[in-house]
């Protein structure tokens, strides 16, 4: 199991009298033979990486079995967790049903493990706005809507720069006066012109539109900054990104798996903004 100190990776200790933890049914037979795990009242395994059973659970979409391991696993963090859409290091099991869109499993996981982050500060709102999952997102906002990483780096941000409008008009009554500005900028960086169109409609401008661009931050590198990545410079110290200039930035942002690179949010293969 991670240890604390190893990657930032915490799991929740438990005594074994968990409130969540379902009663024992002491009139089936056979009950706690560990020859018949179907039939036992195991509190499921963690492997080398930290995954969970219940994480494992979350990537089925096995609803049984999340409610059956969520009183014991719950709030668990696994140093690297993989599923077939990127890699997360430092995940949770929330966080691997949200990426892969399992509604169901997201509904009964968000209770206990809503506002978790990852090693690198995203929460499970931030995944599903940079892959689009709209009806993921509806279920999140109210648990991780307005959470930041650095400033002004929200799920909004991500769901613009990913040119998933209909993800934009969802988080934007939280998020609009925390990061509009940054959203439409990366948007309209990304040709991302339906977005770009409907957050302009909403009142909101970009001021750098006209800047001359030449040895302006390059935009991975003003997404690195504004991200919280970086030392002591743009939001980091307290300088608005767009006008630090630097000479020939640059930044390697690899795409989540099964994707073409698209830009410069991608994650990483260990599944976190690049440079946060």
């Amino acid at each position: 199991m991670p240890s604390a100190d190893g990657a930032g990776q915490r799991p929740q200790e438990h005594d074994g009298a968990s409130p969540l933890a379902p009663e024992k049914d002491t009139d089936k037979e056979g009950a706690g033979s560990p020859t018949e795990p179907s039939q036992t009242d195991d509190e499921g395994s963690v492997d080398e990486d930290g995954v969970t059973t219940l994480m494992e659970a979350a990537k089925r979409n096995d609803v049984k079995a999340v409610k059956r391991y969520l009183p014991y696993q719950a709030r668990m963090v696994a140093k690297f967790v993989k599923t077939e859409m990127v890699d997360i290091a430092g995940g949770t099991a929330l966080m691997v049903a949200a990426v892969l869109g399992h509604v169901e499993a997201v509904k009964l996981l968000m209770r206990c493990e809503g506002g978790m982050r990852d090693s690198k500060g995203w929460t499970a709102l931030m995944w599903v706005a940079l892959f689009g999952r709209t009806e993921v997102v509806r279920l999140l906002l109210d648990v991780e809507g307005g959470m930041e990483k650095g400033r002004g780096f929200t799920a909004l941000v991500l769901a613009a720069k990913s040119d998933h409008l209909d993800c934009v008009k969802l988080l934007l009554e939280k998020e609009k006066n925390i990061s509009g500005i940054l959203a439409i900028h990366v948007a309209g960086i990304g040709s991302c012109h339906e977005v770009v169109s409907f957050l302009k409609s909403k009142g909101i401008v970009d001021p750098y539109l006209r800047m001359q661009p030449e040895k302006l931050v390059s935009e991975p590198a003003y997404l690195l900054i504004a991200s919280g990545g970086g030392s002591g410079s743009g939001c980091a110290a307290g300088r608005h990104p767009v006008k630090r200039r630097l000479s020939g930035a640059t930044h390697s942002c690899p795409s989540p798996r099964g994707q073409k690179r698209a830009g410069l949010l991608a994650p990483t293969s260990a599944g976190t903004p690049a440079g946060g």
